[in-house]
């Protein structure tokens, strides 16, 4: 549906969210892969957003992404190959395993977390100080609507 002038709809707000978050996290992808990590894929991502996945079990990090064991298993099994993780016994189940990132992944997360700030630097450095804090607030007030607060 266009506008009167025959011009193309604004996008709604949830649409420019989306939009905003996929520039976002291409740049991160660009940026990780210029430094080396070059195995890694968008869907990889998935399994480490916070609150992360140090110390959870596989069936409760398949749960909090809304999908089955059998579906993360195959990403699990690649960030073990490659030496981001490992899969200890749970100590208060020792039939049961939990994920840990070794220090090869604790890596990782300090560089993406590096790079997040470098991201939203230049977001900042673009829109000014002022626009650039009034949107953060904007956001942060929003997302403590999610069950995991405005942490992610």
């Amino acid at each position: 549906m266009s506008s009167p002038d025959g011009a193309p709809p604004e996008p709604r707000i949830v649409a420019l969210l989306r939009l905003a978050s996929e520039v976002g996290q291409s740049t991160l992808y660009e940026r990780l892969e210029a430094v080396g990590y070059n195995e890694l894929r968008p869907t990889h991502f998935r399994l480490l957003r916070y609150p992360g996945l140090e110390g959870v079990r596989p069936t409760v990090l398949a749960q909090r992404l809304g999908t089955s064991k059998q579906a993360v298993n195959p990403l699990i099994n690649d960030l073990e190959r490659w030496g981001y993780l490992e899969r200890r016994t749970d100590s208060t189940d020792q039939r049961g395993r939990v994920l840990s990132l070794t220090d090869r992944g604790r890596e990782l997360m300090t560089t993406i977390k590096e790079l997040h700030a470098a991201i939203e630097a230049d977001w900042e450095a673009e829109l000014g100080r002022r626009r650039y804090q009034t949107l953060r607030n904007a956001l942060r007030e929003i997302a403590k609507r999610h069950p995991n607060g405005a942490h992610g």
